[in-house]
């Protein structure tokens, strides 16, 4: 009877391990469920000529097959674009989120390096501007792109390097002239992260 009561104490105190696990682990889970996303938000009143897609997570998406690290793509993206999702316009400015610090003005002079590598094109800088997003004071670089290769691309790009929080938030804004840029800048307006 002894050997009986055992058994059946221990089968007793192992379920109940089980159980604590099992609430442990769902409180856990729901707790870290609960936590927002980092995300972009877009508030289209600020930029009504605008719109939004969806915040994109490629470190997380598992239907995209990327052969290098993680640590190589931000942590969230969204792109803006001028016009309406069904008759876009000429301009669009996509956002990215990384977990990594970063030298603004050694980014922009490895973006400008990127923009004219395989000859042919040079940028040349039409403007700057003074703007903030999150409270964090930035420079958002206008360029054009010219030279013997640039029919196939749009020519004005402009590029921006913000630091926040653990990471940076990079900007980069494309238009088919060099003379659309302007409009662009409700955009850069409308836009936030949280975090």
């Amino acid at each position: 009877m002894h050997k009986k009561q055992t058994i059946l104490t221990l089968a007793c105190v192992g379920l109940l391990v089980i159980i604590a696990g099992f609430v442990t682990f769902h409180f856990v889970t729901a707790a870290q469920a609960a936590q927002p996303k980092t995300a972009f938000t877009f508030r289209a009143e600020k930029a009504p000529e605008w719109w939004a897609g969806k915040n994109n997570y490629p470190k997380e998406d598992e239907t995209v097959s990327y052969q290098g690290s993680t640590e190589d793509l931000p942590a969230v993206a969204l792109t803006v674009a001028q016009g309406t999702e069904a008759v876009p316009k000429n301009c669009f400015v996509n956002y990215f989120y990384w977990q990594k610090s970063v030298n603004p003005a050694a980014a922009l002079e490895d973006m400008k390096a990127r923009t004219t590598e395989g000859g042919g094109l040079s940028l040349r800088e039409i403007d700057t501007h003074e703007l903030t997003m999150n409270n964090v004071p930035y420079t958002l670089h206008q360029y054009e792109i010219t030279g013997e290769d640039n029919d196939n691309v749009a020519s004005g790009v402009e590029f921006a390097y913000i630091p926040y929080g653990d990471g940076y938030i990079e900007a980069r804004g494309y238009c088919e002239t060099v003379g659309q840029l302007p409009v662009t800048l409700p955009a850069f307006d409308a836009v936030e992260l949280k975090l």
